[in-house]
């Protein structure tokens, strides 16, 4: 959710695994993934905007929580797989084992 200050899923606390981003203040933190979280080191509330990514993982039945950061595909990322995809030979394969048709790039 955007903005854990509102009750908008009033089930949340059923979610066995929580994620928190970037968030703005410290009081979210434990908003999100549970009180205490934030004393035990989930700064969530202190990630950089320069650090996309970056989250704070709460599992139940773990007492610690566990810092993660997921990749960042940046538009010139996908412009460069664009051209190498271009660029690719694309070989037909009309008899596959299973019978089906289709194509690959190399």
């Amino acid at each position: 959710m955007q903005d854990p200050h509102k009750e908008v899923v009033s089930f949340r606390h059923l979610f066995t695994t929580r994620v928190a981003l970037r968030l703005d203040e410290p009081q979210q933190v434990d908003m999100v993934l549970g009180d205490g979280v934030r004393q035990r080191g989930a700064a969530a509330h202190e990630v950089s905007e320069n650090t996309p990514g970056v989250a704070w993982v709460k599992q139940d039945g773990q007492r610690e929580p566990d810092r993660a950061r997921a990749f960042h595909v940046t538009d010139a990322d996908l412009v460069e797989l664009v051209v190498y995809l271009a660029n690719a030979i694309v070989h037909d394969f009309p008899n596959r084992p299973d019978g089906t048709e289709g194509r690959a790039a190399a």
